[in-house]
């Protein structure tokens, strides 16, 4: 799929004469063209973002301002609406940023391609077929999910990187299938991996538990993984 159709949109209404007021509100112009921006923004929002289940809302969250600037100027180049800036100091990993946009014929369209609503360590989920058949667009998801999910530190003086993510424990197979599917993705690059492996998750005050599940880039790739991402994190 190259492109989002004016069909796949209005199938998101039950009634016609929303659809109609949303695409002449916005300007909305189809066939839409998946592009690179697309690619960015469904990765950052799968894994440094959330999409209200309701699809009213969705936001992007990095621990800078300066982090955001590439995804917000991302955003309002594809669909021509702006959001406000939210500075959060209430979470236990210190201040961050978060960048909101309220338009709900923008988050149908997102969740159609393949953004998860909702919380994501409930959710089962998995990269986009549109992005895994393009070349392109399967580089702008993965450099952005490192942007977000990836670590980078020095073990026994040599650079190691991992990547991790969380699910509930009960969807420890949806994980394993979704972070799978990053390491072949990353293998067409030659970029070679360790198996994933499970670690130490929390209870949750909702009661749920979840778990870590994680996996690295193998020492004789990383200069190349470093190479090609510009993964400086």
């Amino acid at each position: 799929m190259q492109y989002f159709l004016e069909n796949d949109f209005r199938s998101s209404y039950k009634l016609q004469k929303f659809a109609d007021k949303a695409i002449e509100k916005l300007n909305l112009k189809f066939p839409l063209e998946l592009n690179s921006d697309l690619a960015k923004i469904v990765s950052f929002l799968t894994f440094d973002g959330h999409l209200t289940p309701n699809n009213k809302m969705f936001i992007f969250t990095a621990g800078t301002t300066d982090k955001l600037n590439d995804i917000i100027t991302a955003a309002e180049r594809q669909f021509g609406v702006k959001g406000k800036t939210r500075k959060v100091e209430t979470n236990t990993f210190g201040t961050s940023y978060e960048y909101r946009i309220c338009c709900k014929p923008i988050g149908k369209i997102l969740e159609m391609l393949g953004v998860p609503t909702g919380n994501k360590v409930l959710k089962k989920f998995d990269v986009p077929i549109w992005i895994l058949q393009n070349k392109e667009f399967s580089f702008h998801y993965l450099k952005t999910a490192f942007e977000c999910e990836g670590s980078l530190w020095k073990e026994n003086k040599r650079v190691q990187i991992a990547f991790r993510i969380h699910k509930h424990e009960k969807l420890i197979n949806n994980g394993q299938k979704f972070l799978d599917t990053i390491r072949k993705m990353l293998l067409s690059y030659k970029i070679e991996t360790t198996k994933v492996w499970i670690v130490k998750g929390n209870k949750r005050k909702d009661g749920n538990i979840t778990v870590g599940m994680q996996f690295r880039i193998k020492s004789k790739s990383i200069g190349d993984f470093s190479s090609l991402f510009g993964f400086r994190k």
